[in-house]
């Protein structure tokens, strides 16, 4: 394990690559979204800025109400200090929300477990020919 790093992940022995799984386990479905959901609990709390708005984003990125608005509703702030906050560390919104799903689209396709139709969904492209235009 290595703590404090960016991204989450696990290491797996070669065996298991060979080995079918079955993708509809409601079980197993409800306690990877539980594990989510408390890695997300763990954002909301950081101090950083970046952390913060990526955690109120990502509940709702696939339904596309990503905007600053709704963010800006959620974290108890104007959308004007939403947009002046982030400017203060070089940052802005739309960078902060295209990063995230540039890197959840980069695992989604490097994990080969998800189309390319169904990474549209989860960052939020209503359709497939979009995302494919704005990932090149």
């Amino acid at each position: 394990m290595t703590f404090g790093s960016e991204r989450n992940g696990v290491k797996l022995n070669s065996y298991w690559l060979g080995i079918e799984f079955v993708r509809s386990n409601a079980h197993a479905s409800d306690v990877f979204a539980e594990k989510a959901d408390a890695l997300n609990e763990k954002r909301l709390q950081s101090s950083d800025l970046c952390s913060l708005i990526e955690a109120h984003l990502l509940p709702d990125l696939h339904r596309c109400v990503g905007d600053a608005e709704t963010v800006a509703e959620k974290m108890g702030v104007s959308r004007s200090a939403l947009y002046r906050r982030p400017k203060e560390e070089g940052k802005t919104f739309a960078a902060i929300n295209d990063d995230l799903r540039k890197r959840l689209a980069i695992d989604y396709s490097c994990s080969h477990k998800v189309s390319t139709t169904e990474t549209a969904y989860l960052t939020g492209f209503a359709e497939a020919s979009s995302f494919v235009r704005a990932f090149k």
